[in-house]
């Protein structure tokens, strides 16, 4: 029944894509024109544009045209529709970031990105934001000046809607200290075959200090306030999980350590970095649950022969409930399995589920490790990788290490593009994970654009 619903929703959004880059391809070259650019420049950019749109289209058919579980990650339909919208639409951002390179000198500076990405976790999901990083909230009528920063973001995807308003001041009060709030509302709906056995809607806001305590060492403390509303619960589940049903607030602290020394930080080759956080909620400051965790992330980069690049992560995390409350709620606990945590297994498969439903329903322990290697195909657009992950999820921190470690492996192909990498990796479960299959899994992402 969601097929025909889908289909008009792809339909819809492709006719506005068309319009918009159709306007794009027309004004922007009569603009460069009328300011001594060649016109044969603005007719390629036009041609390009639309034969990108029409691949981008023919990609996303094919997406929306397949089964929705798992079987049609290889499904050849899949595969020949990723390769076109991955070449669609870096078709368009390319062309889109040129027509951009035409602002006049003098205009506000303000950033206006857009993209969109695909993943098995997040299915289809598009984005619009507005930054600015030169603001000041209180020069009227340009709000331009002061160094602030700025943003306005939507996304809007088939099973996540995320409204987020961010600002930020480096230097409060003339000292090197940052200061910021957040407020946001974020929702994602209920998907049972991908870990998510209920509907989750939050709202609410943070502030945020941070100060840089050395070269490579900065500190943040975060505030939290949020109203989180958990529905839609499985028809099945057990009564331990419908007691999550209902409406919560949750009110905590975070304090985070990050030491950072990666030559990149959008492609790291060398380098580590560090990071530790503690959470505290508690009901002192109008909160409805009171838990801590604790976790820890590691990653190192080494180079070898200039162009092969070892990545190893580690991640730990542990929580526990206190006072009020006898367990973490669902939404606050550790999952693992998937494309970003343990590849080879289904996501949020390992560890913890419901004794009724089956639905993961996350534990207060988790140990993860990656060690991935990668190396160059073509250029710098095209690498492959081989990969091992291990980890696991434990109900409480007492049971850690009790069951083992899940691990599986496999290979991949990391694709650079201007919307951001693409990562292909199929990976094999080592382990088996009771209820589930032991067999070899795509994972497919696709990353939103900046």
């Amino acid at each position: 029944a969601s097929g025909p619903t889908v289909n008009a929703v792809a339909r819809v959004f492709f006719w506005a894509w068309v319009f918009h880059y159709a306007h794009r391809s027309f004004i922007y070259p009569l603009r460069a024109r009328l300011r001594g650019k060649t016109m044969p420049v603005s007719v390629a950019l036009m041609a390009v544009t639309f034969n990108a749109v029409n691949a981008g289209l023919n990609g996303w058919w094919f997406f929306f045209v397949s089964d929705r579980d798992a079987s049609w990650l290889a499904d050849p339909r899949f595969l020949a529709g990723a390769a076109l919208f991955v070449a669609g639409f870096a078709l368009n951002v390319q062309s889109d970031s040129i027509l951009f390179g035409l602002r006049r000198p003098g205009e506000t500076g303000y950033r206006i990105p857009h993209g969109g990405g695909f993943s098995y976790v997040e299915q289809l999901i598009g984005f619009v934001s507005i930054t600015q990083k030169n603001f000041d909230i209180f020069n009227f009528p340009s709000f331009t000046g002061d160094g602030q920063q700025l943003r306005l973001l939507g996304e809007f995807g088939t099973i996540r809607k995320n409204y987020e308003l961010g600002w930020t001041e480096p230097w409060i009060l003339d000292m090197p200290l940052l200061f910021g709030f957040d407020l946001y509302n974020r929702t994602r709906l209920r998907r049972t075959g991908l870990g998510y056995g209920f509907n989750e809607e939050r709202k609410g806001g943070d502030i945020r200090f941070g100060k840089e305590l050395g070269e490579y060492i900065t500190g943040s403390l975060t505030y939290i306030l949020e109203d989180v509303d958990i529905s839609d619960v499985s028809s099945d589940a057990s009564a331990d999980l419908r007691t999550e049903e209902g409406k919560n607030r949750i009110s905590k602290a975070v304090f985070s350590l990050t030491q950072d020394k990666r030559d990149s930080v959008y492609n790291p080759a060398k380098g580590y970095l560090i990071s530790a956080a503690a959470e505290y909620a508690s009901t002192l400051i109008n909160g409805d649950k009171e838990f801590m965790k604790y976790t820890t992330n590691a990653e190192l980069y080494f180079t070898h022969f200039e162009k092969l690049i070892l990545e190893i992560h580690g991640r730990a995390g542990v929580g526990n409930a206190f006072g009020s409350s006898t367990k973490i709620p669902i939404y606050e606990r550790f999952y693992a399995g998937g494309s970003n945590t343990v590849r080879g297994y289904r996501e949020r498969r390992i560890g913890p589920k419901d004794a009724a439903s089956n639905d993961p329903i996350g534990g207060e322990a988790v140990l993860m490790g990656n060690v991935e290697y990668t190396f160059p195909l073509y250029e710098k657009v095209l690498k492959g990788a081989v990969f091992y992950d291990v980890g696991n999820v434990w109900g409480s921190w007492e049971d850690i290490g009790k069951g083992g470690f899940k691990s599986g492996l496999g290979a991949g192909l990391r694709v650079k593009t201007p919307i951001g990498p693409l990562r292909l990796d199929y990976g094999y479960p080592l382990s088996k994970v009771p209820g589930e299959g032991k067999k070899g899994r795509f994972h497919f992402t696709v990353s939103q654009g900046f």
